[in-house]
């Protein structure tokens, strides 16, 4: 059992995590935010050039297909969700990189980055086999925005935090999959995690940050 749990995880950690952002970051097995905490705000959609001009982060609202009616009289409609579909371009190279679905949230005073794989992007048969091994990773952010044009990501430091749980700072669970670290601790505990600890910057060092273009 333990040997079919990895290779499912494994699968969805090698997904849209190649950037230098989520470089050494620990993945959570469940997100940051339950679905009535997350908050939508329509400021954030657009391009977002990186201070060092290597990146561009583009942010949409994520809409979701829904299909009605019989088999021979089936239609589609999109659905908006509260959430955001998030593409990341490699200037330099000139390709996208990652695609992403983002949920944006609050705890405190503080915005929080919720980032995972986007699975629909992947064009897979969801009835098939292969979509029935992937589990979507986590990885969260704190996240500073001035509500327009600037915004600034801290990212997790892989060793302040294992050392932390292993010094009984943290209360997380963090399991090691085929060779991997993997946070699975639950949403509820994650938060009261993030509360306590989210503004540290030893723990949550600054990562870059990023300015609004048109």
């Amino acid at each position: 059992m333990k040997t079919s749990i990895s290779r499912k995880i494994l699968l969805v950690l090698g997904l849209g995590l190649s950037w230098v952002l989520l470089s050494g970051c620990i993945p959570s097995l469940y997100p940051l935010y339950n679905e009535a905490d997350l908050i939508y705000e329509p400021g954030l959609e657009g391009n977002w050039l990186s201070a060092d001009s290597s990146q561009i982060w583009t942010f949409s609202q994520k809409t979701q297909v829904v299909y009605s009616g019989s088999y021979l009289g089936t239609s589609t409609d999109s659905v908006s969700q509260k959430y955001y579909h998030l593409v990341i371009s490699q200037i330099k190279e000139g390709t996208i990189t990652d695609t992403l679905e983002a949920r944006l949230g609050k705890l405190g005073n503080q915005y929080y980055l919720d980032l995972t794989p986007d699975i629909e992007a992947l064009n897979l048969n969801k009835e098939g086999i292969t979509a029935l091994h992937l589990i979507p990773g986590h990885t969260f952010y704190p996240m500073d925005w001035d509500g327009e044009n600037q915004f600034k990501l801290y990212a997790l430091n892989p060793d302040v935090l294992e050392k932390g749980i292993k010094d009984k700072k943290y209360s997380l669970k963090l399991e090691e999959i085929d060779s991997r670290p993997l946070l699975m601790s639950p949403t509820g505990q994650l938060q009261k995690f993030i509360l306590a600890h989210g503004r540290d910057t030893t723990l949550f060092p600054p990562s870059d940050s990023f300015y609004k273009i048109p």
